[in-house]
């Protein structure tokens, strides 16, 4: 932020969002020491996240912990970082470990709450299965449009319509399954 201000000639607190500037002041106050060890950290992650892809192909985790937060929940005026990640994490647990590893993961929705928000799905896949990732997660948009959902007070036609979105998943798992790459086979 203060390279870009000098070149600018502007203070970076015109610049750059309260919360943007408290992370990369916690940023400052970290050592070498600090930043190897989390270096090492995400590579030990990503060395057991390669190892869970080599038995399974996908893993499926929901996209947040908790329904969404409504527009304006979080305000990046905020300058406690602490405070602000640690909030986030617990709302979004999930995706870190695909942003910080590099494996590829995708959020795919699937249903809405009752004010409408979208609920969805994480998918992640091994280093280099962006295709089998991308195949699965069309399939879930085709096979269950969250957006043309509506709400039913009848739990029996929703109950139904869950079981039979849920035998065409199967049946689509098992297609893509099939017709998996050549590189992916010998993975259960």
């Amino acid at each position: 932020g203060s390279v870009l201000s000098r070149r600018l000639g502007q203070n970076p607190k015109t610049l750059f969002e309260p919360l943007t500037i408290a992370c990369a002041e916690a940023g400052q106050r970290r050592t070498a020491v600090e930043y190897v060890g989390a270096i090492e950290r995400i590579q030990q992650a990503a060395d057991v996240l390669g190892r869970f892809f080599l038995e399974y192909d996908v893993l499926l985790t929901p996209t947040l912990a908790k329904p969404p937060l409504k527009l304006n929940e979080v305000s990046m005026n905020c300058d406690n970082w602490p405070v602000y990640l640690e909030g986030m994490l617990d709302e979004i647990p999930f995706t870190p470990l695909f942003n910080a590893t590099g494996a590829p993961a995708a959020s795919v929705p699937l249903s809405k709450t009752e004010d409408g928000l979208p609920i969805g799905i994480e998918i992640g896949a091994a280093l280099g299965q962006e295709k089998t990732l991308l195949r699965l997660a069309r399939t879930f948009e085709v096979e269950h449009p969250w957006h043309s959902l509506s709400y039913t007070s009848d739990a029996a036609d929703d109950t139904l319509r869950l079981k039979s979105r849920r035998l065409r998943l199967q049946i689509k798992q098992q297609q893509i399954h099939a017709a998996r790459d050549p590189n992916t086979v010998g993975r259960s």
